[in-house]
C-alpha cells in the first residue's frame, strides 16, 4: 500500500509531454484503435457498440494502475478496465480525441 502511494505521488508530477510519451510505450507494446463501422449501425446498441475506441493491452495490475494514471494526466478518462488472457488487463478509452490522439502514433 505505501508503494501504490508513493508512485501515485510521483506520477501525479508527471508533465503530460512525458505522460503521453510513457502511454506510447504501452500503447506500442499491445495497443490498437477501433473504428466505428457504419455496416452494422442497424444490429441495435446491444449488439454492436458505435464509438470510437483506444485499447491498451497492459501486462499486470501495476502497469495498469499506472496506465490509468497516465491517462488521467494528459486529460483522458479511462474506462473500467477488464482482464483478458490470464493475468493481462485491457485498459479502454472511449471517445474521438482519444482515437485521433492514439492513430498519430
Amino acid at each position: 500500500m505505501e508503494n501504490d502511494r508513493r508512485s501515485k505521488k510521483e506520477l501525479a508530477r508527471i508533465r503530460a509531454t512525458s505522460a503521453f510519451r510513457r502511454l506510447a510505450h504501452f500503447f506500442a507494446r499491445g495497443g490498437c484503435v477501433r473504428e466505428p463501422r457504419p455496416a452494422r449501425f442497424g444490429e441495435g446498441s446491444q449488439r454492436y457498440k458505435k464509438g470510437w475506441e483506444v485499447r491498451i493491452l497492459v501486462d499486470n495490475h501495476g502497469d495498469l494502475v499506472e496506465v490509468r494514471l497516465l491517462l488521467t494526466a494528459i486529460g483522458l478518462t479511462p474506462a473500467r478496465p477488464y482482464r483478458k488472457y490470464g493475468e493481462r488487463f485491457v485498459q479502454p478509452v472511449y471517445g474521438l480525441t482519444a482515437a485521433e490522439l492514439f492513430a498519430k502514433l
